[in-house]
């Protein structure tokens, strides 16, 4: 069975490191889903190669490097429930206290610290009787807790987590339409597959943490189930490769309408322009979507930080199709995000950017001889007319207006009269 058991890791470490490679380097979706499927694989393939390099005795070669990995088996739960949870979910990013389920790895770690501390002479010594006696596996703690006590803390959290991913899978299961239920019945089966395979493995490391101090012998039953188990979740991964390729988005038939009406303030912010399409939009519908304060909290934050940094509004022809692609967030949640958090469209909160550009920047030198549509177009407004309509929208006066009351020097040539 240990020969057996070596073969599983290896090829589990190997797709699970492929299924990695695709994820980072081929799937240029940036989502946070994604980011805790590629963790929870790396996870995976360390504690798989952990295995191999265990069962063929090459930590006698590196002494110091034996169960530095074992800390990290209190994780595969934990980030399991994170990946279904922001996908059904819709996050994206960590929670505020979501850095508290390291806690329970960080721990461990420190548990074995006096094993991690011990003098390489002495480890190579202790890893040779290790090595030869089994039971000394069973029954040496190595650390500050007695023996015994990580395999129950780990089960017991494991199946902590497991079953809040089946009451989060049930939920969503309850509250969607039946067309949502239609259209992503692929991504259900796979999250389901998923926490019963995590299900399978606690099984499996029950059995071992109860029956090896009775038989007083090392069972590999847990290094194959481990094997098999992300072998399991890669073949699954394979042959469904949207998951690989790109990850879950809510679908849109969750949202409620509850508006059929155009704000009468569009035709006056795009000045005599024809309407953007993404002020036209709510013609149609204004959706509304459920989402907490603290993921609003967070959509709000991933949006300023892209238009400060970036500045995207300064773009001439910038829209909220371009800006999807720019944050990869589906286009209906920015839409209600910046309606419901803002109180505006897209277009007046694009054009709000653009006018406190103006007020910022009013004092640069090379503007001095500009004329108002040339400053409109260094703001990010196509014409003179559009600027001044939502200047005037915005601040209540037009420019020459608002510059005169806080500047003798007026910084523009050819102002609005």
């Amino acid at each position: 069975m240990e020969f057996l058991g070596i073969i599983f890791q290896i090829i589990a470490c190997l797709l699970a490191l492929l299924a990695v490679a695709i994820l980072a380097w081929v799937n240029k979706d940036k989502s946070h889903s994604k980011q805790l499927l590629v963790i929870l694989l790396l996870i995976l393939a360390i504690l798989n190669a952990n295995g191999v390099i265990f069962h063929l005795g090459w930590y006698m070669k590196f002494p110091w490097m034996h169960k530095m990995a074992i800390p990290f088996s209190l994780l595969i739960a934990p980030f399991a429930f994170l990946y279904i949870r922001a996908i059904l979910n819709g996050e994206l990013a960590y929670r505020k206290y979501d850095w508290l389920l390291l806690l329970p790895a960080i721990l461990f770690a420190l548990n074995l610290w006096p094993y991690y501390t011990m003098p390489i002479a002495d480890k190579k010594a202790y890893l040779v009787e290790y090595y030869q006696k089994s039971s000394l596996r069973t029954s040496d703690s190595e650390g500050f807790l007695p023996a015994y006590i990580f395999q129950f803390i780990r089960a017991g959290l494991s199946i902590f987590f497991i079953g809040i991913n089946y009451r989060l899978i049930t939920r969503f299961k309850k509250q969607s339409t039946d067309k949502v239920l239609s259209d992503n019945q692929g991504l259900i089966k796979w999250l389901q597959i998923l926490n019963g395979l995590l299900t399978g493995l606690i099984i499996a490391a029950l059995f071992v943490a109860v029956i090896a101090p009775i038989k007083k012998t090392a069972f590999n039953l847990l290094d194959l189930s481990l094997g098999a188990f992300v072998l399991s979740i890669c073949v699954q991964l394979f042959i469904r490769p949207k998951f690989l390729y790109g990850i879950f988005k809510p679908s849109p038939d969750q949202l409620i309408p509850v508006s059929t009406s155009l704000p009468e303030k569009v035709s006056v912010l795009n000045g005599n322009e024809e309407p953007d399409a993404t002020e036209i939009e709510p013609l149609k519908q204004v959706p509304q979507l459920i989402i907490t304060e603290e993921d609003a909290f967070r959509y709000k934050q991933l949006l300023e930080k892209f238009f400060i940094e970036h500045q995207p509004y300064l773009n001439l022809d910038y829209s909220l199709e371009q800006l999807v692609k720019d944050i990869n967030v589906p286009r209906y949640i920015l839409s209600a995000v910046v309606n419901r958090e803002y109180g505006m469209g897209f277009r007046e909160f694009l054009n709000r950017y653009r006018v406190e550009y103006l007020i910022k920047n009013k004092d640069k030198a090379e503007w001095k001889n500009y004329t108002l549509e040339a400053i409109a177009a260094q703001c990010g407004f196509k014409s003179r007319i559009t600027f001044i309509n939502n200047f005037k929208q915005i601040t209540g006066k037009s420019p020459s207006e608002f510059f005169k009351n806080r500047s003798d020097d007026y910084p523009f040539r050819n102002p609005d009269m």
